[in-house]
């Protein structure tokens, strides 16, 4: 039994221990008036506390019920409330060049090798549907705009980007040091890239990479990063979200495995072609089995 099972486990058997002692006053006290015997003055608030209390605890018990049943259906939403903290997958970026010189930024080539700068560019310019550079030059599309819109979505309100690189590709040492820098400039301070060896010993090293395309090892590395975000920030699962618009499809549905038996997480996606920036919230225990 894990830890999430347990504590339900805990408050149903209370609710369960408390409801007969609630349920006998209410009872004593109706026995008392229909069998024509004087009442106290403490038993009709007796008799209140009873109902109210009974009332309540069949409300908890559903609550608390649906988050152990079987899921029936997805709850979709285009609104995604902004949260804290956004965990996102790196895939490779093979088109995004960092600057060499201190007056250079960074740059995009297209599929010609066509350079076009970020120089001057806001967060806004560069994550829109047809997004442009500060001179109006639209830009060429490169694999981590995406998550620049995934976070970028959840506005001032976000305190950490979360950044989980794969053993193959995004995973090079190389790559993650690219993705610190380069997310780094749109998110001072906000960043945080697993398994990059910065010096921090709780989260550096291969420990912190997984196979995108190997869906149990993933999931692990998901649940390490959500059980590390817990413990060293504070944050609960209401405030984090996870971002599956990077990886693979395996890595989408490790996404979606995470978020099944902890209500208050979701997962998030960032649309591409005509429906590029859109951002589209998932949570998969909204709803108790039904049929």
């Amino acid at each position: 039994m894990n830890k999430h099972r347990f504590l339900l486990f805990i408050q149903l058997l209370l609710m369960l221990a408390l409801l007969p002692v609630f349920a006998g006053w209410l009872g004593d006290v109706l026995k008392d008036l229909f069998g024509g015997q004087d009442l106290s003055h403490a038993d009709p608030y007796l008799a209140l506390i009873g109902f109210i209390a009974i009332l309540f605890i069949a409300w908890w018990m559903i609550k608390t019920g649906e988050k152990l049943v079987g899921v029936a259906d997805i709850e979709e939403t285009s609104g995604v409330t902004p949260h804290k903290a956004v965990v996102a997958l790196l895939s490779p970026c093979k088109n995004l060049i960092p600057p060499e010189k201190e007056d250079e930024d960074w740059r995009v080539t297209d599929g010609d090798g066509r350079e076009t700068s970020l120089a001057g560019c806001t967060l806004e310019q560069i994550t829109k549907k047809k997004a442009t550079n500060a001179s109006g030059e639209r830009l060429p599309k490169w694999t981590w705009q995406q998550i620049l819109r995934a976070a970028h979505h959840h506005g001032d309100g976000l305190e950490k980007l979360v950044l989980l690189g794969s053993t193959d590709g995004s995973g090079t040492d190389q790559q993650l040091e690219l993705a610190s820098l380069f997310f780094g400039r749109f998110f001072p301070g906000k960043v945080m890239v697993m398994g990059l060896p910065d010096g921090n010993q709780d989260r550096s090293g291969s420990g912190w990479t997984a196979d995108f395309e190997k869906l149990g090892d993933l999931r692990y590395l998901l649940l390490k990063t959500l059980k590390y975000l817990h413990k060293r920030h504070g944050y609960s699962d209401e405030d984090i979200i996870i971002d599956c618009t990077g990886g693979p499809k395996v890595a989408s549905i490790a996404c979606a495995l995470v978020t099944l038996d902890r209500p208050n997480l979701s997962f998030q996606y960032v649309g591409t072609g005509d429906h590029a920036g859109r951002v589209i919230g998932f949570n998969v225990v909204t709803e108790s089995r039904v049929g």
